[in-house]
């Protein structure tokens, strides 16, 4: 039975756009991994579970954003932007990005 050229050009498209996903080696060029805790946010931790108006309050020296439940946010990754997820009035995380 002769191979049908459509679903063979699918199947290789497929496939070259998966690998196309693969994500960078640590070290390769082209690969990029991230500073662990470039924002600070591992010295913040102790305001999870805190209210947000008391973390507005610190004096930080990165940006930072608020995120909101159901608040779109961009994929930009800046390292040393603190993020600050919320549930609208209580953090309750904390990461750089």
């Amino acid at each position: 039975m002769p191979l049908r050229p459509f679903p063979v050009v699918l199947a290789v498209t497929a496939l070259a756009a998966l690998a196309a996903c693969e994500p960078g080696v640590g070290g390769t060029e082209g690969s990029y991994r991230p500073v662990e805790d470039s924002c600070g946010a591992a010295g913040l931790q102790m305001w999870v579970g805190q209210p947000l108006s008391g973390l507005a309050a610190l004096p930080l020296d990165q940006p930072m954003r608020v995120l909101k439940p159901g608040q779109v946010m961009t994929l930009e990754y800046q390292e040393n932007r603190l993020s600050v997820t919320t549930d609208d009035a209580t953090i309750t995380r904390l990461t750089c990005g």
